[in-house]
């Protein structure tokens, strides 16, 4: 029964990047990419819906070319904020919800 839900973790965090990627490559969020002050070295991707900057999806990103976003260049699992509020979220369903 593991190997079952390993698939379904690896399964899920693949969904999330995938999803994250369309969002930025179809521009109907917008991707600012800034250091991470808690980790040097690290860049934070900050993807704010068009119709509402109040919310971002925190996330960690590699180094990417910014032209064609791929799923390997998120990580996951994502932190949601909005309103004071953070979040850290994997699921695909509720991220595309929050956005």
């Amino acid at each position: 029964m593991a190997v079952v839900g390993d698939y379904q973790v690896k399964a899920k965090a693949e969904t999330t990047k995938r999803l994250i990627a369309q969002l930025v490559n179809e521009e109907l969020a917008t991707l600012t990419l800034c250091p991470d002050t808690r980790s040097p070295g690290v860049i934070e991707g900050r993807i704010t819906p068009e119709c509402d900057e109040s919310r971002c999806i925190k996330t960690e990103v590699a180094q990417g070319n910014g032209c064609i976003w791929r799923p390997k260049d998120f990580k996951v699992p994502v932190t949601l904020c909005t309103e004071g509020v953070e979040v850290e979220e994997d699921n695909p369903g509720k991220i595309f919800e929050f956005i």
